[in-house]
């Protein structure tokens, strides 16, 4: 596939963090544009209310400034109430204290008492002061110069009455010394004012003193802007006021203007111009904007962080559920997931699926250890999945099986590509390790047309019964048929290809197989056959038929024993032969019990035979391979079986087969030597029929040899003496070694007349009797014994 899972995930993941990033850029660049406005009043109105608290200062500074005045004049004044002499040294000092233009005292009628003998009753404030009062006055003139000027002037008192009154002419420059304020950097400018809006006090800037002069003293025209005429409004009603007023060169300034409560009708007005004020402002916004841009990134780095770590954590999750730890590659869930998905897409036409399998494992892990085993298990996984090309894809199923999905359904060239694979793969380890490595491959061809659901068979059958051809799309796939496909169909899927896998027989050999319908169909049925033995033991569907045997020794055959044979009678499969179900069981285990089971039967129905009253011959009894290797247990548990029904070991004779090339010598010389010694009769079964040769029987402790039926099937009825000389030589060589021979498989009467001339000691066979049930056989001897 052009783009696995995790890297569509991942890309998922992206966009989503892209469209998130987006998202959360547009909401938030909304949110400060509308923050930034919002903000932008916020802090137009703090600036008005800035420069009206530096108004405020200002004022109260210059209030304080002449609270100080009248405290010094006061002084003077209680002085002169006392004494007149020193009057000279005392406006001396106030005009130290205090920077006067002019100072003097006058007494009740105006007369000066000090300097030029002038009336100065003329003058408001000293009217006042005449009174009693203490007052400051502002005057556009006085008495000895037009001066700009406030007159300070306080009372003389003695008792109670007054007798004059002290006064000061301070020039309004003199204010600018106590009246050098600074705010907003410097960028700002205070002025004192009169109610007609003259300046008449400016702190530093006297171009801008005197540029504005002019403009504010035009409140009062029918064209003066409504700011101006607002702010000048509310001061002269001796309120505080902030307006934003623009000039006629288009310059804009905020002004701030509060009276003076010492002086009546003089103003403070502190100027700024906008521009400071909106550098002030943008700059705030500007700060604010990086802090509100550094929170977005970080939200959104924030979120980025988050999605990865989602995407990490579901990757690992995704990991942990559809990849296999040790080699990397994807599991079978994986392989169900992109097998479903490759139908899904309607990419089954050309698909083989490949199961690879290591042979003997098992051993490596026993023997070598299973990080060694691991280690094989990694490197098979790497040649795999170097093998396959683009589209193709390797996993890892339970143990050492690998399954592959390749593209194309030729068979030559899937057979040639996998050999070429499986011996690369041999050859690299044993390079590296110097022995061999042997691997298998089952291949099974896709093809959907075998997974059509029975439903959709019925409508095809219809539909071809039709004239024309009747279209069924159930399914959105070219084939225009309902597939019968649910998550299981991989695995039946696989199962085809370790089916085809176990056809395999080839020992020391790569080895390649493709589905056989026939022979899976056979294995099928084998299985079927396995998994139903616990279920025929429990239902005593196994019973035991009996085959006669015959003394041929004398002038007459006479019935000397049998052997036990066990046949399956299944409700399901219907009468079985040993030769359908015995190597199966030989193969999956089962014939250890199966072995104990016919013992049983056959000492069960000899009890049951004596309790009747019939004369009894001896049973021989079959014991497999992995009875043999038991040994002395096995002895011991048939033992006690026959102590428990009660049976002689006269009547059992125990049959081991002569072509078993699972057990060794050593093992079988082993069990045979036990089985003597516990005193049972051992004969050997099918001899002749395996690898087995004659020298064998010096060192085997046996009584009887069986002959296998293949030695008599090339028999013919005139027949040269050459080709019986085998058997004649083998009945010699057992009589001389003292055991007795029973042929096999006799069915003809001229075999009969052969063997008694060749001494046989007894014969078996369709030609006295086929094997039969149990009571069928009780009969039989009865009427034998006649």
């Amino acid at each position: 596939m052009a783009m696995n899972k995790k890297s569509r995930r991942r890309l998922v993941a992206l966009q989503r963090i892209l469209i998130a990033g987006i998202l959360l850029f547009s909401v938030s660049l909304s949110v400060i544009l509308m923050f930034r406005d919002r903000l932008s009043l916020l802090l137009v109105s703090n600036v008005q209310t800035e420069l009206l608290d530096i108004t405020r200062q200002n004022s109260m500074y210059v209030d304080g400034k002449i609270a100080g005045i009248f405290s010094s004049m006061e002084y003077v004044a209680r002085d002169l109430a006392w004494s007149r002499d020193g009057i000279a040294r005392r406006v001396r000092y106030l005009t130290e204290v205090n920077n006067f233009t002019r100072v003097g005292a006058v007494d009740i009628y105006g007369r000066g008492l000090d300097g030029p003998d002038i009336r100065m009753t003329d003058f408001p404030g000293i009217k006042l002061s005449l009174r009693g009062e203490r007052k400051v006055v502002y005057t556009k003139r006085t008495a000895f110069d037009n001066l700009n000027a406030i007159v300070f002037s306080v009372p003389i008192q003695m008792s109670g009455s007054v007798m004059g009154s002290v006064y000061g002419i301070l020039d309004v420059d003199a204010l600018k010394s106590m009246f050098n304020f600074s705010a907003f950097d410097g960028n700002d400018e205070s002025f004192i004012i009169d109610a007609e809006g003259r300046m008449f006090v400016q702190a530093r800037k006297w171009e801008l003193a005197r540029y504005m002069d002019g403009y504010l003293a035009g409140w009062q025209q029918p064209d003066a802007p409504p700011e101006l005429v607002s702010l000048y409004t509310k001061v002269r009603q001796n309120r505080y006021g902030v307006e934003r007023i623009t000039m006629p060169d288009g310059s804009q300034y905020y002004l701030a203007c509060r009276p003076l409560s010492s002086v009546s009708d003089l103003y403070v007005l502190d100027v700024i111009p906008t521009y400071v004020v909106q550098e002030r402002i943008t700059g705030i916004l500007n700060s604010v904007t990086m802090i509100l841009g550094a929170m977005l990134l970080l939200l959104l780095g924030g979120y980025g962080y988050s999605e990865w770590r989602q995407m990490k954590s579901q990757e690992k999750i995704y990991d942990l559920a559809y990849s296999d730890a040790l080699t990397g590659l994807g599991n079978m869930e994986k392989y169900k997931l992109d097998m479903l998905e490759l139908v899904r897409k309607n990419q089954l036409k050309e698909l083989a699926v490949i199961v690879v399998n290591i042979r003997g494992m098992k051993a490596i892990n026993d023997f070598m250890g299973y990080k060694y085993g691991n280690m094989v298990l990694q490197l098979v996984a790497d040649r795999l999945r170097d093998g396959c090309r683009e589209s193709e894809s390797v996993y890892r199923g339970n143990s050492d099986m690998f399954y592959l999905m390749w593209q194309g359904t030729d068979r030559s060239e899937l057979y040639k590509r996998l050999m070429e694979l499986l011996d690369g793969i041999t050859d690299v380890y044993a390079r590296q390790e110097g022995s061999k490595l042997y691997l298998t491959a089952g291949v099974y061809i896709v093809r959907l047309e075998d997974f059509i659901s029975e439903e959709e068979e019925h409508k095809q059958e219809i539909a071809s019964s039709v004239e024309g051809y009747l279209n069924i799309n159930a399914m959105p796939v070219d084939y225009g048929v309902a597939l019968d496909l649910d998550e299981s169909w991989p695995m039946d899927v696989a199962g085809n290809a370790r089916l085809a896998g176990k056809q395999i027989v080839q020992q020391n050999c790569n080895a390649v197989s493709f589905f056989d319908e026939k022979v899976v169909k056979k294995m099928k049925q084998e299985k079927a056959l396995e998994d139903g033995f616990q279920a025929a033991m429990d239902n005593g569907e196994f019973v035991v038929y009996f085959q006669p045997k015959y003394d041929v020794r004398g002038n007459s055959p006479v019935l000397s024993g049998a052997e036990a044979l066990v046949r399956w009678i299944s409700p399901e499969h219907g009468f079985l032969p040993p030769y359908i179900f015995l190597p199966l069981f030989e193969r999956d285990g089962n014939m250890e019990i199966m072995d104990r089971h016919v013992f049983e039967l056959v000492c069960r129905q000899l009890a049951d035979w004596r309790r009747e009253g019939r004369q009894l011959v001896p049973v021989s009894v079959n014991v497999s391979r992995r009875n043999i290797a038991q040994g002395r247990r096995f002895v011991d548990g048939m033992e006690k079986t026959m102590a428990r029904y009660g049976i002689d070991k006269e009547l059992i004779e125990l049959e081991v087969l002569e072509n078993d090339a699972s057990v060794d010598e050593d093992t079988l010389i082993t069990f045979l030597r036990a089985i003597k010694s516990s005193g049972f009769r051992i004969a050997m079964d099918d001899f002749g029929s395996g690898y087995s040769s004659l020298g064998l029987l010096y060192g085997m402790p046996i009584d009887c040899l069986k002959l296998d039926k293949g030695l008599f099937d090339g028999w013919q009825e005139d027949m040269p003496d050459s080709d019986t000389s085998l058997v004649r030589h083998i009945i010699q060589v057992a009589h001389e070694t003292g055991r007795v021979v029973v042929a096999e498989g006799i069915e003809q009467k001229y075999q009969v007349e052969l063997l008694r001339r060749f001494q046989c000691d007894y014969i078996q066979g369709y030609y006295f009797c086929k094997p039969i049930p149990a009571d069928e056989f009780a009969e039989f001897m009865e009427k034998e014994r006649l």
